[in-house]
């Protein structure tokens, strides 16, 4: 991502800014970038991830008819698993951190195949 970065932002290159990734949001999934072409930008990227303001929304797809409207609140730990190499979040009621997620349902389609099948719009507020 570095190298396209520098491609894409070449025209921006400063001799004391190198337009450069300020943040990645979900490591632990497929992840999201936020680059900054100036460091002005970066600075301010920076400032409303540290103070929380900037909201985070997922698209996804779920086999089933969904509700209009979920929010989930369960407390969840990280684990590591070894067989997949890789964290994994699950419920945890003695050890786990309270989370909320908040589910919308934006379109329900019947498949041919699967069945009925929903697209959700979730925020993750914890």
């Amino acid at each position: 991502m570095n190298d396209y970065l520098d491609k894409y932002a070449a025209e921006y290159k400063t001799a004391t800014f190198k337009p450069s990734f300020g943040y990645r949001l979900d490591r632990d999934t497929s992840g999201v970038l936020i680059a900054a072409k100036s460091y002005e930008a970066l600075q301010y990227i920076n400032t409303i991830i540290r103070e929380r303001d900037i909201d985070k929304y997922y698209l996804t797809i779920v086999i089933g008819k969904f509700p209009n409207h979920l929010i989930i609140k369960k407390p969840i730990t990280k684990t590591y698993n070894k067989a997949l190499d890789r964290s994994q979040v699950k419920v945890d009621f003695d050890d786990g951190l309270e989370a909320k997620t908040e589910c919308r349902l934006e379109k329900s389609i019947k498949h041919p195949v699967l069945g009925p099948i929903s697209l959700l719009k979730v925020k993750i507020h914890t």
